[in-house]
C-alpha cells in the first residue's frame, strides 16, 4: 500500500503527489480536469505552495497520524 509522503503545487491547476512505500517512490501528477498519472519525472515547483495545497497536505497529514494511531 502506497501513501501520500508530500504535495507539491507546480502551477494554479497542476498537482504532483509524492507517493511512497517501504522501498519505492513514485510520483502522481494531476493536471485538475485534464489528466492523471504516474511519473518518474520531477518538475520545477513553487517555493510557496497554495492554501489548497497546504490545507490538503495539513488534512492528509492527520489522517496518516489517526491511521497509525489507531
Amino acid at each position: 500500500m502506497q501513501r501520500v509522503a508530500n504535495i507539491y503545487d507546480i502551477s494554479g491547476r497542476l498537482y504532483l503527489l509524492k507517493l511512497s512505500k517501504a522501498n519505492a517512490k513514485e510520483y502522481l501528477l494531476i493536471e485538475s480536469g485534464i489528466r492523471i498519472h504516474t511519473t518518474e519525472f520531477t518538475r520545477n515547483k513553487k517555493d510557496t505552495p497554495s492554501g489548497f495545497t497546504m490545507k490538503v497536505s495539513l488534512l492528509s497529514n492527520n489522517e496518516a497520524k489517526k491511521a497509525f494511531e489507531d
